[in-house]
């Protein structure tokens, strides 16, 4: 008898980060865990794929020259309001208390970040 291992529910994930580094990063990393990921570095292209395509999750970073994590979730949320996000910063815990970010956001992932830290709480948020 062999014992069957569930794997995880794969996602249709946007990443957003003003770092080309970092969105390449992350896109060819959650590929590579089966998950069907688009990386962008500008705001505007993410605003149109989020029109324009249906994502289940949307990972972006806090701060940015267009326009912040924070905006890029609200304006998210009015063309796919049931989309799930994760917003990550490298201004360490301080926002662990997400109080003052609205109920938009699902969660807060400090930089820097591994990326089995990174797929376990995709799996927690979209598991909620």
């Amino acid at each position: 008898m062999t014992e069957q291992t569930k794997s995880p529910t794969l996602f249709k994930i946007l990443i957003v980060d003003d770092e080309t580094a970092i969105a390449e990063l992350l896109t060819t990393l959650l590929k590579n865990f089966g998950h069907d990921a688009i990386g962008v570095t500008e705001v505007s292209k993410a605003l149109e794929l989020l029109q324009n395509e249906q994502f289940d999750l949307l990972l972006t970073d806090l701060k940015m020259p267009d326009m912040n994590g924070i905006e890029v979730v609200k304006h998210a949320k009015r063309y796919a309001p049931h989309i799930k996000t994760i917003l990550f910063t490298g201004w360490g815990y301080e926002f662990e208390d997400q109080a003052g970010l609205g109920s938009d956001i699902d969660a807060i992932l400090p930089k820097p970040f591994g990326i089995k830290k990174l797929t376990k709480l995709i799996q927690e948020v979209m598991d909620k």
